[in-house]
């Protein structure tokens, strides 16, 4: 008894609460991943943001050096007193000691170009630039722009319609006069130069951003043409507005990055340019899901192995008892009360076997008595119907008798009388054959077999046939009937009934219709329909209408002048139904027509 205990309902669920200590371990695995995740962007925005400081630095430090170099040469001698000729020697001398430049030039007072190191750009008039206008008006000291030919990128020079970024340097006499500008111009390819010796994993990238969004260059050079615009970026947008910075959305592949930005103004801040360093997320992390993979790996293996031995424990323990509970409690609803389950332990679950099969050996008891006391009635019923049967042969007889040999002497009345009495012989005799079709119905035949649904519904139509044309009623059958496994001759009498209730519904209504069909055919057996458009039913008549000698128009019957029927039809169909297995029910509401619907289930032949 002690280790029975011990085994008992709660010792079961306490080793089912073990089990799911597992979970922590689950959680613990988790965390840890969050926690690498959390590290390797911590440290990834922090390299992306050390590479767009040094990157910032190069460019800045290397145009401000171009620009201090074009600030000397503009208070050479030679520039401030040469001839032209010898201006344009010393320019060329300079581009031959500094390849970066990819032009110098001067021009006077009004902003002509008077020597340049390109011969056609001599005579050039410059004088409606801003930044010529700026230096001369002594606005600033020296500009600094950039032609990238970009969209919205107007040249002041055309040289070779190449890239480039440009400085203008004011000139003066020792009186302060304007004197003109020196203009010298860095090649945007020397630019790019800085940022093409970065490499940021296999997925990174340095963008170098013109003011308008144009991209100027990467880390495989200038790609003013291949890189297209970034100026829909979150990234660039906030660089532009002056803030630095990183986020994490999609680049210009449309993979998820992180986006390092900031703002790149160059000498004296006229750039306007902005740099973005990425790298995918997917790179970043792939390391990390290798480690989460192969975590979640052992640990799934681990997982299984216990919730093995504990899955075993628990279908021993209590899946299988609660199974075969199941079991019984499906064969008693199915009518099997003798079926019984099998006792394993005195815990809880065994104790409620014992009480499942006690209350199954009552139910038998019960039932068995209940079925023997229903034959006994059925008895009763068909040995009374077979008696009631002579005396009404009798007067039905002697009542034709009459009216064929004393027909002139009964007179008027005599002869109302005559009729009355046969009418109410034959509704006896209607009410008799009702009774002993009703006995009848909850037996089935001992042979059931496939029938073709289709097939038995024609066979009702040409009963009806006549039935249907004197209401003008159209019987639509639907398609797709299937074959069922059933007593051929009760399921026939199921759809006459149930047609020849929708005939009495749809009486005197306009386009009478009775539509008959199936709704679902599958493993789970068959559901009919029988539809019409006739008088309904009430809500509170959609039981009552099953029960024997309950009218279906006894209400409508006597409020539109129809026969009032004797109310066994209905039951029988539901016996028949029962019978096999299925159910039957009816949706319906006042002068909206009626809906019957029956299921036949699935055989064990079909099973």
């Amino acid at each position: 008894m002690r280790w029975r205990f011990l085994w008992g309902i709660k010792t079961k669920l306490f080793l089912f609460a073990w089990t799911m200590g597992i979970l922590p371990l689950v959680i613990s695995t988790v965390l840890s991943s969050l926690v690498i995740s959390q590290t390797l962007t911590n440290r990834t925005q922090g390299e992306l943001q050390t590479i767009s400081q040094v990157i910032e630095q190069r460019i800045d430090s290397f145009l401000s050096y171009r620009m201090k170099m074009a600030r000397f040469w503009a208070i050479t001698p030679v520039v401030i007193l040469g001839t032209p000729e010898e201006r344009t020697a010393y320019f060329h001398q300079i581009l031959r000691f500094y390849p970066q430049y990819l032009w110098i030039g001067l021009t006077d007072p009004e902003g002509r170009i008077v020597a340049a190191t390109a011969r056609h750009s001599v005579g050039q008039d410059v004088g409606h630039t801003v930044w010529f206008q700026q230096c001369k008006a002594r606005l600033e000291e020296e500009i600094c722009y950039t032609y990238t030919h970009g969209p919205g990128s107007r040249p002041a020079l055309t040289l070779q319609n190449l890239p480039y970024v440009g400085f203008t340097i004011p000139l003066f006499d020792p009186q302060n006069r304007f004197l003109g500008t020196l203009h010298a111009a860095v090649k945007m390819e020397v630019v790019a130069e800085h940022i093409q010796d970065i490499r940021i994993g296999q997925s990174g990238g340095v963008l170098l951003v013109g003011s308008q969004g144009e991209v100027i260059a990467d880390i495989d050079g200038l790609a003013l043409s291949s890189l297209g615009n970034v100026s829909s970026l979150r990234s660039y947008r906030r660089a532009r507005s002056g803030q630095a910075g990183i986020i994490r959305e999609a680049n210009l592949n449309g993979r998820d990055a992180f986006i390092n930005f900031a703002p790149l103004g160059g000498p004296r801040g006229c750039l306007g340019w902005s740099i973005l360093v990425t790298q995918d997320t997917d790179e970043i992390f792939t390391a990390s899901r290798a480690q989460l993979k192969l975590s979640a790996a052992i640990l799934l293996l681990g997982t299984l192995f216990i919730l093995a031995g504990s899955f075993f424990l628990l279908d021993r323990g209590i899946a299988e008892p609660l199974r075969q509970l199941m079991e019984g409690v499906r064969a008693v609803c199915l009518g099997d009360l003798s079926h019984r389950v099998k006792v394993q332990g005195q815990d809880e679950l065994g104790k409620l076997a014992e009480a499942f099969n006690q209350m199954g050996a009552s139910l038998q008891e019960k039932g068995e008595a209940l079925q023997a006391k229903s034959k006994e009635l059925e008895g009763y019923i068909y040995t009374i119907s077979h008696d009631l049967r002579s005396p009404l042969c009798s007067i039905q007889g002697y009542a034709s008798l009459l009216a064929k040999e004393y027909q002139a002497a009964l007179g008027e009345e005599g002869r109302r009388y005559l009729e009355r009495i046969r009418g109410n012989v034959r509704q006896m005799e209607e009410l008799i054959e009702g009774l002993l079709e009703l006995s009848r119905a909850g037996r089935m035949s001992a042979s059931l077999t496939y029938e073709s649904s289709g097939r038995i519904l024609k066979e009702v139509q040409e009963e009806l046939s006549y039935q249907l044309e004197q209401e003008k009623a159209r019987l639509v059958i639907g398609p797709g009937l299937p074959l069922i496994y059933c007593d051929r001759r009760a399921i026939h009498q199921v759809f006459a009934n149930l047609i020849g209730n929708a005939l009495s519904a749809v009486k005197e209504r306009p386009c009478p219709t009775i539509e008959v069909g199936i709704l679902k055919n599958g493993s789970s057996g068959c559901h009919f329909y029988v539809r019409d458009n006739g008088v309904g039913i009430d809500r509170v008549d959609h039981q009552r209408i099953f029960e024997p000698f309950q009218s279906l128009f006894a209400q409508a019957g006597k409020r539109e002048g129809r026969e009032e029927r004797k109310g066994l039809g209905l039951a029988i169909v539901k016996r028949i139904i029962q019978a096999h297995g299925g159910e039957i029910w009816v949706e319906s509401e006042p002068d909206r027509g009626a809906a019957f619907h029956f299921t036949l289930p699935e055989s064990d032949h079909q099973k």
